[in-house]
């Protein structure tokens, strides 16, 4: 037999578990929202010629020109200027580690 504690604990934890499952679904709508805006004010800048997107980073991409002269790809990734998020380790027999293996 439950006691009203633990009663109150079971409604406790389903009323979280609802407002948790509430809270994201209203992050997530939100999200779709913006994206959906975002699309559209795109798509009138682009009949209205007014959109150009993303401009190249011809700084960055004369730097990998000059780099690529002296070192390979992969070399060029790891040089410390090269953005983190372009580095990508694997920990594996057969690849480099860039990061120290745990193993």
């Amino acid at each position: 037999m439950q006691t009203d504690s633990d009663v109150a604990k079971i409604v406790l934890e389903s009323i979280q578990a609802m407002l948790l499952k509430i809270a994201l679904q209203m992050a997530r709508d939100d999200y779709e929202e913006r994206r959906k805006r975002q699309a559209a004010g795109i798509a009138k800048a682009k009949e209205n010629g007014r959109f150009k997107g993303r401009s190249a980073d011809t700084g960055k991409h004369r730097l990998i020109v000059s780099l690529r002269e002296h070192h390979t790809i992969q070399e060029t990734a790891r040089l410390p200027n090269s953005p983190p998020a372009k580095q990508q380790p694997r920990c594996n027999t057969t690849a480099i580690c860039y990061k120290k293996c745990p193993s």
